[in-house]
């Protein structure tokens, strides 16, 4: 779950375990210079998500259409089909989910990270019951000795082709 300040009113976070910016996917090709370049587009979010949020008050004042979703599969089937122009989604579930598959054909990550803390946090935690700290805490370590160990770029390094931990 995205460690956000507004989620920490109602949960305790553990240290992160990895941290991927967000991403919009279109069409290969496609025009995408800044925000304005996404006026009259749908943009395809999965609901109440940190990614519905951003695109809620970046992308719709600019004049997208947001639609909201109940799953990301959902989003990359309506992606796929000429229904929506875009997705701003995780990027590793973009390339896994949607850029590598054979429905992704034809369609690119188009401009920068989206990386603002205040809306997607300062990366992806375990969330604990609020003040079980020591749970937190036994995960956080477990989380910092497998980075020392080795096994976490390991494991890293079989799946991704790049640091998925972050900065």
């Amino acid at each position: 779950m995205s460690i956000t300040d507004e989620r920490k009113k109602s949960v305790d976070f553990t240290g992160k375990y990895y941290s991927t910016p967000a991403k919009l996917a279109m069409k290969d090709g496609a025009a995408y210079k800044d925000v304005a370049d996404l006026k009259g587009k749908k943009i395809g979010v999965q609901r109440s998500s940190v990614y519905d949020r951003y695109a809620t008050d970046v992308f719709a004042p600019a004049g997208a259409e947001i639609v909201r979703y109940s799953s990301q599969n959902e989003v990359f089937l309506d992606l796929a089909s000429g229904r929506l122009d875009a997705t701003l989604a995780d990027s590793v579930n973009i390339d896994d989910g949607f850029l590598k598959t054979d429905a992704g054909k034809g369609f690119a990550f188009v401009g920068p990270d989206f990386t603002d803390e205040q809306y997607f946090g300062e990366g992806q935690g375990i969330a604990v019951r609020k003040g079980d700290t020591a749970l937190a805490d036994k995960i956080s370590a477990a989380i910092l000795a497998i980075r020392a160990n080795g096994k976490y770029k390991q494991v890293q390094d079989k799946y991704f082709a790049f640091d998925v931990y972050g900065k």
